[in-house]
């Protein structure tokens, strides 16, 4: 569907201060540039935008007001129009955290998709509105000659088998669509791919990947080579369940928030604010959710930094043990993510305790390693490090859906959507 070797596809990936995104040449997906705008709805001019190249040069570097999506979303199709490249973008793909049951392939953004992800913005209030926001306004700026994809975290969670899923709930609360679906499955997909890639063994292979960020999860999965599939997850029916992240608070125990419903009188929305915005490292440090700046405040001695980093790290060690339990056993274990990437002194405490496993890393090569194996070649059980690329799995789906012009669950809709904008790209 896309027939021009410089056509490019262009990957968005929209929170509620930023913006990432990225550009590929859709004959070999091949990197483009890439970017982030960083700070909107921040005062005037402390918006960030950066954008790099192929090769990692310098493309744009500027303070910008940005003081909301749609100033973002305007500045960067301005600065594809400066740069010659807004006639070449043939199609734009779009990373939505929730897709419901509804949604498990990547999926032209119709008309009758927006409404029903608009429906569930309810289960995911922090990044659903910005998302929607993003697809209406490039939809917008784009015109009926750029098709939409959208491609959903959900979706590579959808092989989970039903114990998993199921939450101990009544039947009638459960009808109202409350299971675990499980998030990060972008990064999922790429890193078991990637895997497949740097470990050519053919056989079973029981991975634990923990995706550890400022959002945190880890999925179990049984992977042939570089295909792979889902069998539990730590975070449930909406992103915020699970492992303590940068500014969530992880699974609690459910009487928690009946306690400060009852004792505090906290609503709704108050317990949405302390669970999501002001729990996790942050609400325990008391400073900041950003792991760099806790490792910096406990070497000058904050006893608060030392205690965040440390229940960061146990509770990652504790999941990848149950993760380890849903697989009946463990064969790899991957870091991935910001901190799981990044960060030795994390992933070397997250270690400690973890022999039982058969479990061990080469403390040199956790230094050292930025992509690859950080235990002994020879050990039957390895841990690796691998950097995500939520981008590129974006850019290869949004590549199948145009060329096959079609996927299992779209509708005449989404047929005539894509027809149009072959018919307007001329």
């Amino acid at each position: 569907m896309i027939r021009r070797a410089r056509d490019l596809i262009l990957v968005v990936n929209s929170g509620s201060s930023s913006i990432k995104f990225a550009g590929y040449q859709s004959a070999d997906l091949a990197l483009v540039f890439q970017g982030e705008m960083a700070g909107i709805g921040g005062p005037e001019e402390t918006g960030q935008i950066l954008i790099t190249g192929s090769q990692g040069e310098i493309i744009c570097d500027q303070q910008a007001a940005l003081n909301d999506i749609s100033a973002a979303a305007h500045r960067l199709v301005q600065w594809l129009k400066e740069s010659g490249m807004l006639g070449r973008v043939r199609a734009v793909g779009h990373r939505i955290v929730h897709g419901g049951v509804s949604y498990q392939n990547a999926t032209v953004a119709t008309s009758q998709v927006i409404k029903d992800l608009s429906r569930l913005v309810d289960r995911d209030p922090v990044h659903l509105p910005a998302e929607i926001k993003t697809v209406e306004l490039f939809r917008d700026l784009l015109g009926r000659s750029v098709v939409h994809i959208l491609c959903f975290d959900t979706a590579f969670h959808r092989t989970i088998p039903v114990a998993s899923r199921t939450y101990g709930l009544p039947l009638s609360v459960r009808r109202l669509g409350v299971q675990r679906f499980g998030f990060h499955g972008l990064s999922y997909q790429y890193v078991s791919q990637r895997l497949g890639e740097l470990d050519r063994d053919a056989t079973e292979r029981k991975t634990v990947v923990a995706h550890l960020g400022s959002g945190a999860s880890l999925c179990a999965m049984v992977r042939y080579g570089e295909t792979a599939r889902s069998i539990d997850t730590t975070m449930g029916f909406t992103p915020a369940g699970g492992l303590v992240m940068g500014q969530r608070s992880g699974d609690l125990d459910p009487g928690v928030l009946v306690y400060l419903a009852r004792t505090l009188g906290m609503d709704a929305h108050e317990m949405r604010r302390a669970v999501e915005f002001e729990g996790g490292l942050k609400g325990i440090s008391q400073k900041t959710g950003d792991m760099k700046i806790l490792l910096e405040g406990e070497a000058a001695g904050d006893k608060q930094c030392t205690l965040a980093i440390a229940v960061f790290c146990h509770h990652a060690r504790r999941w990848i043990g149950a993760m380890a339990a849903s697989l009946d056993g463990i064969d790899d274990l991957v870091f991935t993510g910001g901190i799981g990437e990044k960060s030795a002194v994390v992933r070397q405490r997250v270690m400690t305790g973890l022999g039982y496993l058969g479990l061990h890393m080469i403390e040199p090569r956790n230094k050292q390693v930025r992509e690859g194996l950080i235990s002994s070649e020879i050990s039957p059980k390895r841990v690796w490090v691998i950097p995500t690329n939520e981008q590129i799995v974006i850019a290869e789906a949004v590549q199948r859906v145009l060329e096959k012009g079609d996927q299992d669950d779209s509708t005449s809709e989404s047929k005539r959507t894509i027809q149009a904008a072959i018919e307007n790209s001329d």
